[in-house]
């Protein structure tokens, strides 16, 4: 005889509710989702183009403030007041012996004024050349004028008793 099942197991319970959830949510995916984006063309959101500022720079960024130096590539040499004739005499000769190098006018005429005080140099040994670089412009202060080297040399250590060093420039290698 034929056995009817009145009472079913969990397990299999359990497996008839899984394959018919899945069943059903593959259906609903397929349907909804998949055939409208393969067989229509509508859009399902909008984005708006933006009205307002779109960033804010603030006015205090914070983090650590960099000091400002006064150093320049883009600066002006305007004020500065170099003498041609000076320094046609200058490169006449073939060596010098510089004192101070800056990108600052200003600061070669004070430099100047105290290597005459401190020094008694007379002012037509001193000489300040400009040198044009791709960057920007320079200018040295140079004492006197010497046909070698070692006369330079000489020249420094009995003049500035090693209070400074000196460093003689080539002036035959300076682009004027």
């Amino acid at each position: 005889m034929f056995r009817k099942k009145i009472f079913y197991k969990k397990n299999s319970l359990k497996k008839i509710y899984i394959f018919t959830f899945l069943f059903i949510s593959s259906f609903s995916l397929y349907f909804f989702y998949i055939n409208n984006l393969i067989f229509t063309n509508k859009e399902y959101f909008i984005i708006e183009p933006v009205k307002n500022d779109f960033f804010i720079i603030p006015n205090d960024t914070g983090g650590k403030i960099i000091l400002d130096y006064d150093i320049s590539i883009l600066k002006n040499h305007i004020n500065d007041n170099i003498d041609s004739s000076k320094n046609n005499i200058l490169f006449d000769s073939n060596y010098s012996i510089q004192l101070f190098a800056s990108i600052n006018f200003d600061d070669i005429s004070k430099q100047k004024l105290f290597y005459i005080n401190k020094f008694n140099l007379a002012e037509k040994n001193l000489f300040t050349i400009k040198i044009n670089t791709n960057l920007d412009s320079f200018y040295m202060l140079l004492f006197n004028t010497y046909e070698n080297r070692d006369d330079a040399i000489l020249n420094c250590a009995n003049l500035f008793n090693k209070t400074i060093n000196c460093i003689v420039v080539n002036l035959q290698n300076i682009n004027n």
